[in-house]
């Protein structure tokens, strides 16, 4: 007959409160062999760890938590293509000025080139 650990309830309660803050497993698993050395055997927070993420609490944490990770993701893509649409305005308009223009400024010219040369940078990420 196995024996009961005494602090598993305690341990646990931690172990959550690390998963709620968003560490990672072996992180938890770590810092609960660090806290409570010699109350829990070096393998058991393992075993509890299965059982924790099965819980209810913790996967309705993880499927909020999963929304603002995903939020997050879109505002960097949305972020990404304005900087791509506001560099090719950008890109555009120095260019219309530059063909308007009769005589040649090199400095329009140069900043045309770098934006082209960004234009083209981004474009090579997406692919």
């Amino acid at each position: 007959m196995v024996r009961e650990n005494p602090h598993k309830l305690e341990i646990k309660e931690r172990m959550k409160e690390l998963i709620r803050e968003g560490k990672p497993r072996d992180y938890v698993i770590d810092t609960i062999k660090d806290e409570f050395k010699g109350l829990v055997h070096k393998n058991t927070p393992y075993e509890w760890w299965k059982d924790l993420v099965q819980e209810e609490d913790i996967k309705e944490w993880e499927k909020e938590n999963k929304k603002e990770v995903i939020s997050l993701y879109d505002h960097k893509r949305k972020a990404k293509k304005d900087l791509y649409y506001w560099t090719y305005n950008r890109y555009m308009k120095l260019l219309l000025d530059f063909e308007t223009n009769e005589n040649e400024n090199p400095d329009l010219l140069d900043e045309i080139y770098k934006l082209q040369d960004r234009l083209n940078l981004y474009l090579k990420r997406v692919e």
